[in-house]
This record gives structure tokens, C-alpha cells and sequence, in this order.
């Protein structure tokens, strides 16, 4: 069984060479260049002939990952983005999957964990891990939509890898507070007209936005243990989300709307319940047998 691994890239100068020399176990790489403008196309000559340009500069990569699979030839195909590599344990463990088994040769694809390194840190909380991914699959058996961030259609039965750190993709994400914000700003204006807003985006719907995803990312998917990270990390998210909902309300023109201080204070006071609801959770986690008693039915009225 062959594999061949696929790249769709853009002025990946930086990373590229490292994400290449990790895909050295694979039987053809495919890089699908999106009109970089640095040395992207040399470095990726070291290591492959079979390297192509996009028909047009998409702006993302969803659009294009049908076309960049098309290319492949091997019987089995594994996706890669240029900030990311496969450390040798995931190589060795890619390699045994494909070996046709009875037990599971139905398998058409695989989600694969990611460990993600943001601001210097591999991230454990907060939905970043363990991150699995449709990396690994037939060819022919997966196709993804042109959307943002969309996941892809599968053909027949897929498997999750088990979420071992030897066997995830190391995903160089993050490298600090700009990278994030300079990605924000491109990524969040695409989301802003992909999310047809139906109605007039409202002051409640701003604050519910960043809101809603702070408490998410830093309580429900526990954020807080990751320490200043994950705090830094639920902000910078939320704020993501508040930027998509501020996008939206500038395309229909930034209308106006009057607060009252009635509406004010019942916007706050719901904010307020929300951020008790959680606060409590984490204070049970603390408590003694009466005082979680307590506390529970404190969570349970939102008090």
C-alpha cells in the first residue's frame, strides 16, 4: 500500500523544510502552491518534483484540497499543512495502519490527534486537544467543502486514533500574540460573509458572542487549567468570535441602536448568572461534603 502525502501551501518559507522532512516514511509528496511569493516553491523542490499551482489564489486552502487530492496517486493519502509535521512514532503507527487486516480493511479514514503549540506551549484544555483531524484516508473517500474550516465528506466507515501525544501531528500553531491577531483579521472577515446574519445584529448579540465562547473555552473545555496560556488563549478566541459578530454588523452598515437602562441591566444581569453558574462549578470542585450540597442548588438557580 502506497501513501502520498499533500501540502497545500502559501509563503511557508519558515515552516515548509521542517513539515517536508517528516513525511521522509511516505511514497510521493504532492505541495499544491498558492502563488507564493518567497522561497516556498525552492525549498519544496528539494524535496519533490510534483509540485503545482493553484488555478487561482483562494485566500484559504478548503477550496483547493480537492484539486491538490486529485494529484495523488498512492492508495492511501495523508494531508498535511505546512506549520505541522509527523514525529517518527506517528510515522511507524501510520504505516501499520494501512497494512490491509480483515479485521479493518472497511477502514476508509482515519481522524488523527493534534498537538498544538501555541505561544510555546503544547495546549491540553480549552477544545485544543486533543484536535482531531480527517488526515489519513483512501483515495477517493473523503472530499471537502469550499467553506472556511469545513469539515470534509466521508465515503464508508472512518476510526478516531487513539489520543496518545506519540501518535498526534505536532501543529506548530500560534507563535505569539500577532500571529494570532494578523490571522484574526483575515479569518474573521471570511467567517463575517460566510455567517449570513438573517437579522440586525444587536448589542446583546456582541455580547453574547465573545461571552459565550469565553465561558466555553475557559470553564466548560476547562481552559484554566492550561494556567496564563489558557487564559490568554478563551480572550483572544472570544474576541475572535466578537470580531465576526462586529464584521457583520459593519456590512449591514452599522446601524443604530439605543440602550435603555433597562435593557443594560438585564443584559448584565444574564451575563452575570451565566458567569455564577460557572463560578460555582469551580467552587464545588473545592467544597467539603454540606458546603458542594449547597453549592449545588446554588448552580442549579443560577444564584
Amino acid at each position: 500500500m502506497s501513501i502520498s502525502a499533500v501540502l497545500i501551501v502559501k509563503n511557508e518559507e519558515k515552516s515548509l523544510a521542517r513539515a517536508l522532512k517528516s513525511l521522509n516514511f511516505v511514497d510521493e509528496i504532492i505541495v499544491f502552491d498558492m502563488y507564493s511569493t518567497d522561497q516556498t516553491q525552492k525549498i519544496a523542490k528539494k524535496f519533490t518534483d510534483k509540485i503545482f499551482s493553484t488555478p487561482k489564489d483562494f485566500g484559504y486552502v478548503e477550496p483547493a484540497r480537492n484539486l491538490a487530492l486529485s494529484k495523488a496517486t498512492g492508495d492511501w493519502i495523508l494531508v498535511l499543512d505546512a506549520d505541522e509535521e509527523v514525529p517518527k512514532s506517528l510515522a511507524r503507527k501510520i504505516q501499520d495502519l494501512i497494512k490491509v487486516k480483515d479485521e479493518v480493511k472497511d477502514i476508509n479514514a482515519y481522524f488523527l490527534p493534534r498537538k498544538n503549540l501555541i505561544f510555546k506551549k503544547a495546549i491540553k484544555h480549552s477544545g485544543w486537544w486533543p484536535d482531531y483531524q480527517v488526515r489519513l484516508f483512501k483515495k477517493g473517500t473523503v472530499e471537502w467543502q469550499s467553506e472556511i474550516h469545513s469539515q470534509p465528506d466521508i465515503k464508508g466507515r472512518a476510526e478516531y486514533l487513539t489520543a496518545k501525544e506519540d501518535w498526534a501531528i505536532i501543529h506548530h500553531n500560534y507563535r505569539d500574540v500577532e500571529d494570532f491577531v494578523e490571522r484574526s483579521q483575515k479569518y474573521t472577515s471570511l467567517q463575517a460573509q460566510e455567517r449570513t446574519a438573517h437579522k440586525t445584529i444587536t448589542s446583546q448579540d456582541l455580547l453574547e458572542a465573545f461571552n459565550a465562547e469565553f465561558l466555553r473555552r475557559f470553564f466548560l473545555k476547562k481552559a484554566h487549567q492550561d494556567g496564563m496560556h489558557g487564559l490568554a488563549l478563551s480572550l483572544l478566541q472570544s474576541n475572535y468570535e466578537l470580531l465576526i459578530k462586529l464584521k457583520q454588523w459593519q456590512a449591514q452598515g452599522f446601524p443604530e441602536e439605543q440602550l435603555s437602562s433597562k435593557a443594560l441591566i438585564k443584559m448584565l444581569k444574564d451575563q452575570r448568572a451565566d458567569f455564577n453558574y460557572w463560578l460555582t462549578d469551580l467552587e464545588i470542585a473545592e467544597a467539603g461534603f454540606w458546603r458542594k450540597i449547597c453549592l449545588k442548588i446554588k448552580r442549579k438557580l443560577k444564584i
